[in-house]
């Protein structure tokens, strides 16, 4: 994936974006870790839809940093019916940002639970070198037994988080709220972080859950996680299009009282 360095709005990031025009669009977010994660569904969804993905700047490389690139794409005109991907820590700022108006949708894949403890930042830094120096320990923590051992090898080769202060922002201030619109939550059976019970009762909200598969499902088991999202947003696509013909057959109702109106003045 090749990103480009680009001021979207007020916004300065990293963006990959492919400009194909389709009635829904995608914005996959990087939730804290690095959006080359998501290239499996980049590559398969910019086939059909103008899809997204980006990083801030380094500085910025926090919950803010990630809200305001996300604000700022989606007040830009390309994105009008967005649904927008999250993972895990970055859950939370699917609620921050699905009352947007350009906003129809979001996905969110792996639930942490509420109120979960942080670790200390040493422990937080041992974590994550002894993740990215081992595939071993990685596949231990992260993913099913029954998974490749190349799929984890290459994710350790790919994946990189934020220092402890961009981690810090996500977790303080991490709450899973119950949607207001139309939302998917995307469950992996063995994602040991990851509480589904919390978000069975929401509303407007449906539920996939993956077999065989832990917290990067998207990673680990990408055609099913696709296909989950792409059944999501097929529902959304025939949403859209209701919407379209409803404003078409407001802006013809329109125009024959406009007529009328001057059928009698005549």
């Amino acid at each position: 994936m090749e990103f480009s360095l680009r001021k979207i709005g007020k916004a300065h990031m990293k963006l990959h974006e492919s400009e194909l025009d389709s009635p829904v669009q995608l914005i996959f977010t990087p939730s804290g870790f690095n959006p080359e994660l998501w290239q499996n569904q980049v590559r398969y969804f910019s086939r059909k839809y103008r899809t997204a993905t980006f990083n801030p700047m380094e500085s910025e490389r926090n919950r803010d940093g990630e809200l305001d690139c996300l604000e700022n794409l989606l007040d830009s005109e390309e994105y009008s019916n967005a649904v927008v991907i999250s993972q895990n820590l970055g859950n939370s700022l699917l609620r921050d940002i699905e009352p947007h108006e350009s906003v129809i949708g979001t996905v969110g894949t792996g639930m942490f639970r509420d109120g979960f403890s942080r670790p200390p930042r040493a422990i937080y830094r041992a974590i994550w070198r002894s993740v990215f120096g081992s595939p071993k320990l990685a596949s231990r923590m992260f993913f099913s037994d029954l998974t490749d051992y190349r799929v984890v090898k290459e994710f350790v080769e790919t994946a990189n988080t934020m220092d402890y202060s961009g981690f810090r922002s996500y977790a303080d201030s991490y709450r899973l709220k119950e949607p207001a619109g139309e939302s998917m939550f995307i469950h992996a059976e063995e994602d040991r972080f990851s509480d589904v019970e919390h978000v069975r009762g929401f509303e407007n909200s449906s539920i996939s859950v993956l077999e065989n598969t832990g917290t990067f499902s998207f990673w680990e088991k990408p055609q099913e996680f696709n296909k989950a999202l792409d059944d999501y947003l097929r529902v959304l696509e025939d949403f859209v299009e209701a919407k379209e013909l409803v404003k078409v057959k407001k802006n013809n109702m329109s125009l024959r009282d406009f007529e009328k109106e001057e059928s009698f003045q005549e």
